[in-house]
């Protein structure tokens, strides 16, 4: 029977497994921080998608009443009862509402993108 023994080597077990702990202690400290903020990423990605879908349904009612305010303009224009500035200014206000409204539709699609990479899923 032959035995090998260090002095040098005395408590290195207890020493290793107290490594060991810290690690995993920081292994987890790391993972909970981890999906903190994939929580917070995702409420926040959640909320922008949610305000942009309102957004996108105020653009709708707006650019309906601007296309009724055309209409009505368009009418008292061929009477001659308005002039052609304010005609044309009347189509001007139709068409930002209608590229605002593809500006926000740009944004939601930006939203849900962000969203998705977020979550580590692939765009399409």
């Amino acid at each position: 029977v032959q035995v090998q023994w260090s002095p040098f080597d005395w408590g290195r077990t207890a020493r290793e497994r107290e490594v060991l702990a810290l690690e995993r202690d920081a292994v987890e400290s790391e993972s909970a921080a981890f999906r903190e903020g994939l929580r917070r990423a995702t409420v926040s990605d959640l909320a922008t998608i949610d305000r942009l879908e309102r957004v996108l349904a105020t653009d709708e009612e707006i650019i309906s009443l601007r296309e009724q305010i055309v209409r009505e303009t368009a009418a008292r224009f061929r009477e001659s009862s308005i002039t052609a500035a304010e005609y044309v200014d009347r189509q001007t206000d139709l068409l930002t509402a209608r590229i605002t409204r593809g500006l926000h539709r740009v944004e939601l699609a930006q939203a849900r993108a962000a969203y998705l990479t977020t979550l580590g899923l692939q765009v399409r």
